[in-house]
Formats: C-alpha cells, sequence, structure tokens
C-alpha cells in the first residue's frame, strides 16, 4: 500500500500509484469543473463530461438499439457491430 504525504494530514493509503495521484488531486487547489445544471464538481473535464453523459443522456446513440456512447469511436465500433449482426 503507497501511502500519500502530500503535505497535508491523511489517513489514507492506496495499492496503486495512480489512485493516490487521483485522489492527491481532492488536496490540490488545482482548477476545478463544475456541472451547470446540478451541484456536481469534478477535478478533471473527462469526469464532468462523463458525469453529464450519464445524467443527462448527452452524447452518441446507437441507430439500430438506442444504447448511448460518450466517444465517437466507440460509437462507430458499435454501430459495424449492430450493423453485421
Amino acid at each position: 500500500m503507497r501511502v500519500h504525504t502530500g503535505g497535508v494530514p491523511c489517513p489514507h493509503s492506496f495499492p496503486t500509484l495512480s489512485d493516490m495521484l487521483c485522489y492527491d488531486h481532492l488536496h490540490d487547489e488545482r482548477q476545478t469543473f463544475e456541472c451547470s445544471d446540478c451541484d456536481a464538481v469534478y477535478h478533471t473535464l473527462n469526469s464532468l463530461r462523463i458525469h453529464q453523459i450519464g445524467k443527462y443522456g448527452e452524447g452518441y446513440i446507437c441507430e439500430m438499439c438506442d444504447r448511448r456512447f460518450d466517444m465517437p469511436v466507440q460509437h462507430a465500433r458499435h454501430q459495424k457491430k449492430c450493423e453485421s449482426l
């Protein structure tokens, strides 16, 4: 387990370095991204985008099965699979 000590006393430990670095953002005063429709705040723009897609139904929709995707690449790959069925 890795224990972070970013200058702020914190009881958390993490199994991987990437988990620890993601958590360290909570202690940083870095830029935050706020949802314009609710009170949610995220440390990365990608996290905000995922929130908005899940909560508000934005994104790319399969024409055959109405499944939603947040990335155009995922949507295109899925469309090909649906069309081949």
